[in-house]
């Protein structure tokens, strides 16, 4: 009766790269709200136009839209368009498209800084440490 020897490395990793992903995709999730809560609002179109990609794939959301318009407007739309560039390690970001986002985040012409995509990168860090975590156990 001889030992036999089963190499199931290749499937782990594919099982664990998987894995990643999946988690990444919910930090991707759990980071596009928290930055939506900091966001101020006025149509909000901003704040509709903010979310969350994994690298090397299309935006969560396409297209967005204001929720109202302003001076009897009708709402604003936007779209997304291409895919997050990929680099050697998997990653997930959180954005807006809109042209005036940056002033939202870091302020000018004397308008407060929210930090909305800073703050929700930086400030649930533990919580997303647990979802990664979690999302690996769970593989």
């Amino acid at each position: 009766m001889g030992d036999e020897f089963k190499d199931n490395s290749e499937e782990y990793k594919e099982l664990l790269a998987q894995a990643i992903r999946r988690g990444l995709r919910t930090i991707g999730m759990r980071a596009e709200t928290h930055a939506k809560e900091n966001c101020p609002v006025d149509t909000g179109y901003a704040s509709n136009s903010i979310t969350h990609a994994l690298s090397g794939e299309s935006a969560a959301v396409s297209s967005y839209k204001a929720d109202r318009g302003k001076n009897g407007e009708p709402p604003k739309t936007g779209e997304y368009r291409g895919t997050l560039g990929e680099i050697e390690d998997n990653y997930v970001a959180i954005g807006s498209n809109v042209e005036y986002f940056p002033f939202i985040e870091e302020g000018a012409r004397g308008r407060e800084a929210h930090h909305t995509l800073r703050k929700a990168a930086t400030d649930h860090k533990d919580e997303y440490k647990q979802l990664l975590t979690d999302s690996i156990k769970n593989a």
